[in-house]
């Protein structure tokens, strides 16, 4: 049983639990046993973080059945054994030889050493996170929904956000908030952070802390993955936003009845959205061929390396381009 076997069927032990309770009575809305098929594609859809979905969540399922595929996005979003470490470390038992190197492994970490405060801040991280998208969200919910539903509300789309899961709550996803900036903004910005990667949060911590507080005599540097995942990451936003707006303004069922503030705001979000967080605030069967072109070029494209999304990755797209362009010089 190597590293990647047991990762790989560890995913697959999370899908099966995950199908069993999505089956129960108790995680449908009418009480009764839930579809074999159904269930197993939304715990699928979860732990793979694609936000796919054959019923509408918001109505399909109960809050326990709600409340599990949180559960099962989050799982997904921080991986296998993110999650099982972390629990290793709540119930107090140290490495094995054998665990280190599978975190190494699961995380794409150059050593063995502090895996351990690794996993912590990756945790601290999440919650951090996922609660300031909770806090953000709540003025928008709360008062049409109530404070138990609004809440409810607030942490499932904060938790899919994070996740780049792409699960609502609301039959016609998030196109009802499409000119709320207190959503777009919120959505969108747990979906660039939790995308972008850990590490690359972790960096970015330390270097305003450094130069913030002047802990350290010697100034740290930025690595090379955290300078090709941001400006990778900013070229994309930028590129899709542009495109989106020049290629959809003209569009009447999508753009072209919109005003130019709810515009720019559309096109932001479908330009964040796409690269795997699965979130809608327009009717994506109503986009022109050239909008659904761009928006499976930065589907394939996607997030980072250590991120909650999939995809080739930006440092992928990034040592592509820049081979390329080498052997176009001749160099």
């Amino acid at each position: 049983m190597t590293v990647a076997r047991t990762i790989c069927l560890g995913f697959l032990a999370v899908i099966a639990v995950g199908t069993i309770l999505l089956m129960m009575p108790f995680s449908t809305s009418d009480g009764t046993w839930d579809n074999l098929i159904v269930a197993l594609f939304t715990s699928t859809s979860a732990v793979c973080v694609t936000g796919l979905s054959v019923v509408d969540p918001g109505t399909y399922f109960s809050f326990w059945g709600q409340l599990f595929i949180a559960l099962l996005a989050q799982i997904g979003g921080l991986g296998y054994m993110t999650t099982t470490t972390f629990l290793i470390l709540l119930i107090g038992r140290k490495f094995d030889l054998r665990q280190k190197i599978a975190i190494q492994q699961a995380l794409d970490r150059p050593g063995m050493s502090g895996s351990s405060q690794v996993i912590r801040s990756i945790i601290a991280t999440t919650l951090i996170f996922e609660i300031t998208g909770i806090f953000l969200l709540i003025p928008a919910f709360v008062p049409e929904y109530g404070w138990s539903q609004g809440l409810w509300l607030a942490i499932f789309h904060s938790i899919n956000a994070w996740n780049n899961a792409g699960f609502s709550l609301f039959k016609d996803n998030l196109i009802g908030y499409q000119s709320s900036f207190l959503v777009v903004f919120t959505i969108t910005m747990l979906i660039i952070f939790g995308g972008i990667g850990y590490q690359v949060i972790l960096e970015m911590y330390l270097w305003l802390r450094d130069r913030i507080f002047q802990k350290s005599l010697k100034k740290q540097l930025l690595s090379l993955d955290f300078k090709v995942a941001t400006s990778t990451t900013i070229i994309l936003l930028a590129i899709g936003t542009i495109a989106f707006f020049c290629i959809e303004i003209r569009n009447p069922e999508t753009f072209g009845s919109l005003s130019f503030r709810d515009q720019i705001l559309v096109a932001w979000f479908q330009s964040v959205t796409p690269r795997t967080a699965g979130f809608n605030t327009i009717d994506i069967s109503k986009m022109t061929t050239a909008g659904l072109f761009i928006t499976i070029a930065l589907m394939f494209i996607s997030a980072s390396p250590g991120g909650t999304g999939g995809g080739m990755k930006t440092t992928t797209l990034r040592v592509l381009t820049s081979c390329t362009k080498t052997i176009l010089r001749g160099k």
